[in-house]
């Protein structure tokens, strides 16, 4: 599976009807894990839908990690946060709430 790409909008797949995507555009979006293989490709994709925010929460713990979403960072609407839900759930509850 190829990564998508955010500038070329032209090739996303009809994934969503418009009400759908209206609705993904006024979202935040947190997604747990959002830096390994999965979870980025479905961050590059709401990020290529022009979600409202994304948010990765990922421990970065494998090597690969930070350059799949490398491509994100520094998009208006996409945010990175390092947490390790194991140690860190506290914090991640805390940020969530707020």
């Amino acid at each position: 599976m190829n990564p998508v790409n955010p500038s070329q909008k032209q090739n996303l797949p009809s994934l969503f009807t418009q009400s759908e995507l209206d609705k993904i555009r006024n979202s935040k979006i947190v997604i747990f894990g959002g830096a390994g293989y999965i979870g980025s490709m479905v961050s590059q994709l709401f990020v290529a839908y022009e979600a409202n925010k994304v948010i990765v929460i990922d421990n970065l713990s494998a090597e690969k990690s930070i350059r799949r979403i490398q491509p994100l960072i520094g998009k208006d609407n996409f945010e990175q946060f390092q947490y390790n839900l194991e140690k860190d759930m506290d914090q991640v509850e805390e940020f969530i709430e707020n």
